[in-house]
């Protein structure tokens, strides 16, 4: 992956604005307020502070492997250093925010469930910190100028990363671009919509 040093702030807010004047009409058309995840695996999506339109956050409904209750799964910022990752109500992901849908991988099946589970609770064990610059999306092991070791991913590459670790590419990478978009894994994911 890239090292977030190397990357102006100014690059990255031009890649932002050019992605959010391309596909803003599209992506519209893909908003499903009516679809709510029921199952494990479902992913979803709803708008972000920054820009409720363009901007967004994605969450995974999982069972850890370790037996607790199932939860909505996320990567985000101002939570105490290394519990980025944590498992939280739904209602308490929506954060009286724009619902956006909720998807699930046309190809989920049990054994890829599993893989997913298992994941999920060896990140949770895991010191994890949000990766705000979004260059290591989807997330890997990072070593701190304190020594420590930590996993760092994003939101919608945690969700994407989960997947891809069970042969199950969410988004072609042929439309993640150098910064996979909330809305880019909602309107091109290999999924179908959850609804009731």
């Amino acid at each position: 992956m890239l090292n977030s040093s190397l990357v102006p702030k100014f690059l990255i807010s031009f890649v932002l604005a050019s992605q959010s004047s391309l596909s803003m009409a599209q992506s519209e058309a893909r908003i499903c307020p009516t679809c709510l995840p029921l199952n494990d695996g479902d992913f979803f999506h709803r708008s972000d502070a920054l820009s409720p339109g363009w901007i967004g956050h994605a969450g995974i409904k999982l069972t850890p492997k370790n037996g607790s209750s199932s939860a909505v799964y996320d990567f985000n910022t101002g939570r105490p250093k290394g519990k980025a990752l944590q498992g939280i109500s739904f209602l308490q992901w929506l954060d009286g925010r724009e619902y956006w849908g909720a998807k699930r991988s046309s190809r989920m099946d049990l054994r890829r469930l599993n893989m997913l589970s298992a994941r999920l609770f060896k990140l949770l064990n895991e010191p994890t910190e949000y990766d705000g610059n979004h260059l290591n999306q989807k997330g890997e092991s990072m070593k701190g100028v304190d020594g420590r070791t930590y996993f760092e991913a994003d939101c919608v590459g945690f969700v994407e990363g989960l997947h891809e670790e069970t042969r199950d590419d969410l988004t072609p990478d042929a439309n993640e671009g150098p910064i996979l978009f909330v809305t880019t894994q909602r309107d091109l994911s290999f999924s179908f919509d959850v609804k009731r």
